[in-house]
């Protein structure tokens, strides 16, 4: 209805500009507050891209991941090229996921384009790629970019008056009414919002002003409420018009859309309403929204907002959104506290009310609650928080339970660098660790105190992960403390965790910067471990091949190569022994292990890589689906053949690898990660991180020490590493 803003004429051009380019698959996230402009950018880049013969559309709302993916492959079928957009991305990861992985699946000479849209980038968006490893590659490297915000049009008061004049006269044209001669006072920063200043249009046509956002978008519902007034009447009861179409729309809002009127009976009914005005009541208000299935939830969305947070301010209100959180449907419940969570933002009072909603059904929806905790970026989660504190002042074991039920859900290695979810984890895990406190002073037994030094584990290593190295430690100095309670291990359990307790501690000793004790915990868990490395466990043959890589890094930290070489040809010696019992997991232990062989020679006495690096890696038949810390051993490879041959090739593979490890396993190869992106950075490389040298500093800030096996591979590589903050002790 009214014509695209010239204003965003230039923005436009580069969205189309990326469209056009040669690559198959390309991702982009644009971003911006509710009615900056965003859905009616993606719409004109749509109009722009089926004119240059491309089908192009929005990915329906209502559409499940499974759907999105025959979507994709339905598309790609028809042999067109594709823009797509994906609204609300931040809320519909599933259906970005399915619908990128299906393309990237069936992958021919058909371009995508996939335009994704949301209020804010953010965490979310960081960590999307680790979500579903088909879409990695593709997420996480050059084919995706952004996010780029949608910006604000509107700065100065000229370009408003003639935004509002242009949007006034369109209303006028389209509802047959007189255009006004004057517009109002458009100076207040809010009129920056395209959609602000087009309400305000709209109002003017029928002689109504007003001068804040509130009054703005009370002024337009009471106008959509007189549409539905005009669609239920005549016949309908006078005192329960308003009310029951209120609740209707509230809860269509609140559950994204409604296909029909059948999907609401029993929230409907359990209000107190009777289910015969139901149907009739649901087909009146769809014929106002003859362009979507069923009733769709209202829109723009701060104009659904301001319904519902009026209604929920009703005596009763909140009893909707109690009834909906009761029902078994996960989806449901996803979208309304995604809703609310956003009001949260500019709607502070709600807190009260989700307060009492999550009090009473946080355990039956944690997931959810977790999830909108994880993906909208509100004050939402520090409600969670509270609910949770306050439960966890229960007696009775729930919340035990709770918190068990949260450590379980959270997923560390992805979620941990958000601070909502964090926040919630680490108070999940301190409340565990203190209910197995409390249970040892009641009742000490081995089993108790076991128990209690694993959660304590527990927390310390996600506190190492975290930076958080100091709490990390105190939890470790607790552990050792119960294990001298303990006293000698009694069985091989017990033997391998108190192996893991020193593992643990000596990982804490090198964040420190302690190596000599770092070595020295490491040493003996790997003793002990090495013991028991007969066992059929998996786990334990796991844990056995990555402690021994570590505690060749924490070796070649203080530049005792030898013995780093020497724990590496023993350690080959095992995968040998042991390849008949565990052959997918020694193979590719092996294979890790002769890597780092590799290196140490190189760092010991500059011994040539070429040959070693170069080497196909054969894969046996079947072993490809379940490979022992692939990505992990695709980026060291890389890495090291970067080394060996700094060239812009060996740079472009070791840099795209890098990209692929999930958040824990950056961590884990932080330190070779920070020697490429030095000797990346030497080299003006494109493609090095812009903020490693940031990284680089909070490391140092942490450890103190820069490892000998890094000083020596720099003077190998003739390349510097910045200057640390802080100075460096050395390590020789």
């Amino acid at each position: 209805m009214i014509p695209f803003d010239p204003a965003r004429e230039g923005f436009l051009q580069e969205q189309l500009a990326w469209a056009q380019q040669s690559d198959p698959l390309q991702v982009r996230l644009l971003y911006g507050q509710g009615g900056c402009g965003k859905t009616r950018l993606a719409l004109e880049c749509c109009k722009r891209m089926r004119a240059l013969g491309w089908q192009a559309g929005f990915v329906g709302g209502d559409l499940s991941p499974g759907q999105a993916k025959n979507l994709a492959i339905k598309l790609q079928a028809s042999g067109q090229a594709c823009f797509a957009v994906i609204d609300y991305a931040e809320t519909r990861q599933d259906v970005v996921l399915a619908f990128v992985a299906a393309w990237r699946l069936h992958a021919g000479a058909v371009p995508l384009r996939l335009l994704l849209l949301a209020r804010q980038g953010g965490d979310w968006w960081r960590q999307l790629p680790y979500k579903n490893a088909d879409c990695a590659a593709i997420l996480d490297g050059g084919a995706t970019t952004g996010p780029y915000e949608v910006a604000q049009l509107y700065q100065s008061q000229s370009e408003r008056e003639q935004a509002w004049y242009c949007a006034h006269k369109a209303f006028a044209i389209k509802l047959g009414l007189a255009p006004t001669m004057q517009a109002p006072d458009i100076s207040a920063a809010f009129y920056e919002h395209a959609l602000y200043l087009q309400m305000s249009a709209l109002l003017c046509l029928r002689g109504e002003r007003a001068d804040t956002p509130g009054s703005l978008l009370r002024s337009l519902l009471a106008h959509e409420q007189r549409y539905w007034r005009n669609a239920i009447e005549p016949g309908w009861r006078e005192v329960d018009w308003q009310r029951q179409s209120d609740t209707l729309m509230c809860l269509n809002t609140l559950c994204g859309g409604l296909r029909t009127a059948k999907e609401a009976e029993v929230i409907w009914a359990s209000l107190g309403e009777e289910k015969k005005d139901l149907k009739s009541l649901f087909e009146r208000l769809r014929q106002l929204y003859p362009t979507s299935k069923g009733l769709p939830a209202l829109a723009p969305d701060l104009l659904a907002e301001t319904l519902l947070a009026t209604y929920l301010e009703q005596d009763g209100g909140i009893d909707l959104l109690l009834e909906l959180m009761r029902q078994n449907n996960s989806a449901w419940q996803y979208s309304a506290l995604t809703v609310c969570a956003r009001m949260l933002k500019h709607r502070p009072d709600l807190r009260e009310c989700l307060h009492d909603v999550m009090l009473q059904g946080l355990q039956k929806s944690l997931q959810t609650v977790l999830d909108v905790c994880r993906d909208v970026d509100s004050p939402f989660s520090q409600v969670f928080v509270q609910v949770f504190q306050i439960l966890a002042q229960d007696d009775s074991g729930n919340s035990y339970k709770l918190a068990l039920e949260i450590a379980k859900k959270v997923n560390v290695n992805i979620e941990r660098r958000i601070d909502a979810i964090y926040d919630i984890f680490m108070f999940a895990l301190e409340l565990l660790a203190k209910q197995f406190e409390v249970k040892c002073k009641k009742k000490e037994n081995r089993e108790s105190l076991m128990e209690w030094a694993s959660s304590l584990i527990m927390l310390g290593v996600t506190c190492v992960f975290n930076g958080q190295i100091d709490l990390a430690l105190q939890k470790s100095m607790q552990v050792r403390q119960i294990w001298k309670n303990l006293g000698v291990a009694r069985n091989e359990d017990e033997r391998n965790h108190y192996a893991a307790v020193l593992v643990s501690q000596g990982l804490i000793m090198y964040q420190l910067g302690r190596l000599d004790d770092a070595i020295m915990f490491s040493e003996e868990g790997l003793e002990i471990i090495g013991k028991n490395f007969h066992s059929n466990s998996e786990e334990i043959f796991s844990f056995y091949g990555g402690a021994l890589n570590i505690h060749g890094f924490y070796l070649a930290a203080v530049g005792d190569y030898a013995k780093s070489i020497s724990y590496c040809e023993y350690g080959l010696e095992e995968c040998v022994r042991h390849s008949r019992k565990k052959p997918r997991l020694m193979f590719w232990m092996h294979q890790q292990i002769r890597l780092n062989l590799v290196f140490w020679h190189w760092c010991a006495n500059g011994a040539d890589m070429k040959e070693a690096l170069f080497a196909d890696v054969q894969v046996e038949s079947g072993e490809q689906g379940k490979l022992y810390d692939k990505r992990g051993f695709d980026f060291w490879r890389a890495c090291l053949q970067a080394l060996a041959m700094p060239q812009t090739p060996t740079l472009d593979t070791a840099l795209c690898a890098a990209k692929t490890l999930s958040l824990s396993e950056r961590d884990h190869w932080q330190m070779p990660r920070l020697l490429l992106f030095c000797l990346a950075d030497s080299q003006a490389h494109p493609q090095t991180p812009p903020g490693w040298r940031e990284e680089y500093a909070r490391v140092m800030r942490r450890q103190k020490v820069l490892p000998r096996w890094m000083q020596d591979a720099a003077a190998r590589l003739g390349i510097c590493f910045p200057p640390a903050p802080v100075a460096l002790a050395s390590a020789v």
